[in-house]
C-alpha cells in the first residue's frame, strides 16, 4: 500500500492499484489542519494501521501545536491562495486577449479556474 495525492486529497493505493481509502477534508476540517494532517500521515504512515486511527492521530498531532505554529501554516496556506487568485486573475486576462474559437478558451477558462480552487 502506497499513498498518492489524486484531486488535491491524500489517497492510499493498494497492492492492485486501486484506491482503497481518501483522507477526506470535510467542510469542519480547514485547508490548513488539513495540509497538515495529510503530511503527518505521509511521514507516519504505517500500512498495518487502520486509515481512520492514522487520522485521529493525525488531528491530535495538529490539535497539540502551539497557536504560534498553526498561524505559521495558516499563513503558507494564506499565501498560497493570493498566489493562485493571482496567477489565475493574469492567466485569465491573457486568455482573453486571445483571438479563438469560444468553445477552446471557455475550456481554458474552466481549467485555470478549477486549479485556482484546488488553493481556496
Amino acid at each position: 500500500m502506497t499513498l498518492n495525492w489524486i484531486d488535491d486529497e491524500l489517497v492510499i493505493i493498494d497492492h492492485e492499484g486501486c484506491i482503497s481509502h481518501v483522507f477526506e477534508r470535510t467542510a469542519s476540517i480547514s485547508r490548513p489542519a488539513y495540509k497538515h494532517m495529510a503530511g503527518w500521515v505521509e511521514i507516519n504512515f504505517a500500512p498495518q494501521l487502520d486509515p481512520s486511527e492514522l487520522w485521529r492521530l493525525a488531528g491530535d498531532a495538529w490539535d497539540a501545536l502551539t497557536p504560534d505554529h498553526k498561524m505559521v501554516i495558516w499563513s503558507m496556506c494564506q499565501q498560497e491562495t493570493q498566489n493562485a487568485r493571482d496567477i489565475c486573475d493574469g492567466l485569465l486576462a491573457t486568455l482573453g486577449s486571445y483571438q479563438g474559437v469560444k468553445s477552446v478558451k471557455s475550456a481554458f477558462r474552466d481549467a485555470i479556474l478549477l486549479t485556482r480552487d484546488q488553493f481556496l
